[in-house]
């Protein structure tokens, strides 16, 4: 018997958040035993993923604000990739959030994760 497909998605952005919402919420539809975890907000939290991270307060407008989640990104990235390479999802879902997520996506390809 297979086991239930298991989706990570993160989204850094308010906008992300609300768009990876309605995905998995779409996916939700098709495979009801779907688990979800990562980053995200309250849309991906009541879209029923398990957050390892609250991704509400990371926007930034303008370099100091930047600079301030420099060291908490690097570090909520450090601890994707451990949880990911324990645990491969089937699928990994990266929506907006570029500077996060396009070297994660570089990443988790040369780990074999389907992203």
């Amino acid at each position: 018997m297979r086991t239930a497909v298991t989706i990570a998605c993160v989204a850094g952005e308010a906008s992300g958040d609300a768009s990876g919402a309605a995905l998995l919420q779409t996916v939700r539809r098709y495979l009801p035993q779907a688990r979800f975890w990562g980053i995200g907000g309250k849309h991906l939290r009541e879209a029923g993923v398990e957050l390892l991270y609250d991704s509400s307060g990371w926007g930034a407008v303008g370099v100091v604000e930047s600079l301030r989640l420099v060291l908490p990104l690097w570090l909520a990235q450090q601890r994707l990739k451990r949880r990911l390479a324990q645990h491969p999802p089937d699928l990994l879902v990266l929506v907006d959030f570029g500077a996060f997520n396009v070297p994660l996506a570089k990443w988790a390809k040369r780990q074999g994760i389907r992203v």
